[in-house]
């Protein structure tokens, strides 16, 4: 967000300062009221593996929660997603509206880099994103969420010879 305010600022050359670091989501419908459950997306996209944390990973919060957090499972029907034990799965049952109206009911998400983290950032949800060390930290992270990554702990070399940086 901050690099699309600075390019339009730049294109229109007036300054354009980012005043909110987070996409807006607008329904016409009130909001909801919160619901005991927090979404997790556990798949993904096969083409860029880096982004996923491992369905082992994600079972092991969720197992470790089970009756303490209620999960339910969201993810594309046509993407990776194998069911998670002790989670309610809508994996492949929503579309995009139904995704948004969930996400506005639920507590909280557990994620990757995904939609999901951008949709619960739109929501002012609390979220945990499980980055690891792709992406610069600022590049993807917004308030309310806990960015989980290992930028800067991983032996990654940028182009220039820099260690220390994403991957």
């Amino acid at each position: 967000i901050q690099g699309f305010c600075e390019f339009l600022g730049a294109a229109l050359h007036v300054p354009l300062p980012l005043l909110t670091n987070r996409p807006r989501l607008y329904f016409a419908d009130p909001v909801p009221p919160v619901e005991d459950f927090w979404l997790v997306c556990s798949g993904g996209k096969r083409d860029m593996t880096a982004k996923l944390w491992g369905h082992n990973n994600y079972q092991q919060v969720v197992s470790s929660l089970k009756g303490r957090v209620r999960f339910v499972q969201v993810g594309s029907g046509w993407l990776d997603h194998p069911p998670l034990l002790d989670a309610e799965s809508a994996v492949g049952e929503t579309d995009m509206r139904g995704l948004f109206d969930l996400a506005r009911r639920a507590r909280g998400v557990l994620c990757g880099v995904s939609l999901l983290m951008h949709v619960a950032a739109a929501l002012e949800k609390p979220a945990i994103v499980v980055a690891g060390g792709r992406e610069p930290v600022p590049w993807n992270s917004y308030p309310k969420q806990q960015y989980v990554h290992t930028v800067g702990g991983l032996p990654c070399k940028s182009v220039q010879g820099h260690v220390g940086g994403a991957c």
